[in-house]
């Protein structure tokens, strides 16, 4: 992430007509440093940051079969304004909810819940 965060700083601190100076001077850093074969990785953690820093929550809600309108909508204001929402139908799951915020899974899936009682009952 420290890389992300670098790259973050010199696209915001630098006028937009300087930026391919700062790219290159980027890429300089990372060559010097070793890391020229992770940018890839660095893109990914640069966009995670950003979100981050914009106030953006990026949330993953997977459910049984197609999410309602109203489920969206109630599960996506308690998480603020702006959220990027990406929306999953996994069968398996019987039924329920399953939300993905950051590193953070909310399961209030029936599979899960069936997985804990055959649990307690073993």
């Amino acid at each position: 992430m420290q890389y992300a965060k670098i790259l973050y700083q010199l696209i915001n601190d630098t006028p937009v007509k300087n930026h391919t100076n700062a790219y290159k001077a980027f890429i300089n850093l990372l060559y010097k440093d070793q890391m020229i074969n992770t940018v890839d990785y660095i893109i990914k953690e640069y966009e995670v940051y950003e979100k981050q820093q914009k106030g953006i929550v990026t949330l993953t809600i997977t459910t049984a079969q197609t999410v309602s309108a109203t489920l969206i909508k109630n599960i996506t204001k308690e998480f603020g304004k702006d959220v990027e929402l990406t929306t999953n139908i996994d069968e398996s799951l019987i039924g329920g909810v399953r939300v993905q915020h950051n590193n953070t899974i909310l399961d209030a899936s029936i599979k899960t819940q069936l997985n804990q009682l055959k649990r307690e009952l073993t």
